[in-house]
């Protein structure tokens, strides 16, 4: 999703198109919900505050009992007149849209009417077992929730998302500790980087880190649990 989604994304259009014959013709391009609707599927509508509420009411239809639209953009002929084509959703096909918390820059608050339409709802944040895994490195776990807590608290603005961490690790393991968290602090703003580097100091991050490229196992504690 994003404010550059429009209907023909979603719903199709007609375009112009020369085929293998060299004979141009109008054809009409099937948009995602339009797939959708033919078989049992799952449509994912990712970052769905993103998306203009202009371009998410024409999808209360879709996400509500009806479950089915009226294409304004692909026309039927019936008893000589042209109408717009009406589509029921497949059965099977189940909705489910995600999106970043209020905050997280480029968002806005997702539309009452859309979000009523779906029936479940489930926070879902980072898991510290998966990122230990994915990140293989106690350090920079401790790294991403020194920093979501600082967020929390207002201290800094920028989510630390599980991406920007495993690119960070991956800057550690290719240029050295000093040039990859020096990168890793150059996403954030110049206001919110003191504080960064403050808490890669703070919680000696930068000593884990070197203590773990050299094939020791630090003693990293976060929060109040054991050492991990």
């Amino acid at each position: 999703g994003s404010a550059g989604v429009t209907d023909y994304d979603l719903f199709g259009q007609s375009v112009a198109h020369i085929g293998a014959d060299g004979v141009e013709r109008l054809v009409f391009l099937n948009g995602i919900i339009e797939l959708a609707s033919k078989v049992p599927c799952i449509l994912y509508l990712d970052e769905i505050n993103m998306m203009p509420e202009r371009v998410t009411s024409t999808l209360h239809p879709v996400a509500d009992d009806r479950r089915s639209f009226v294409n304004r953009q692909k026309a039927v002929e019936s008893e000589g007149e042209y109408l717009m084509a009406q589509t029921k959703m497949n059965t099977g096909c189940w909705i489910v849209g995600t999106m970043n918390p209020a905050g997280y820059r480029g968002t806005s608050p997702l539309n009452e009417a859309f979000a009523n339409r779906f029936t479940k709802r489930i926070p879902w944040g980072y898991d510290r077992d998966v990122e230990t895994k994915l990140l293989g490195s106690p350090s920079m776990v401790l790294l991403a929730e020194s920093l979501r807590e600082a967020r929390r608290l207002g201290s800094i603005q920028t989510p630390v998302g599980t991406k920007l961490l495993v690119d960070a690790k991956k800057d550690i393991d290719a240029l050295g500790v000093e040039i990859g968290l020096a990168v890793f602090a150059s996403f954030f703003n110049e206001r919110e980087r003191p504080k960064v580097e403050a808490i890669i100091n703070d919680k000696s991050i930068r000593t884990f880190l070197i203590e773990e490229q050299a094939g020791r196992t630090p003693q990293v504690v976060v929060g109040d649990d054991e050492p991990f």
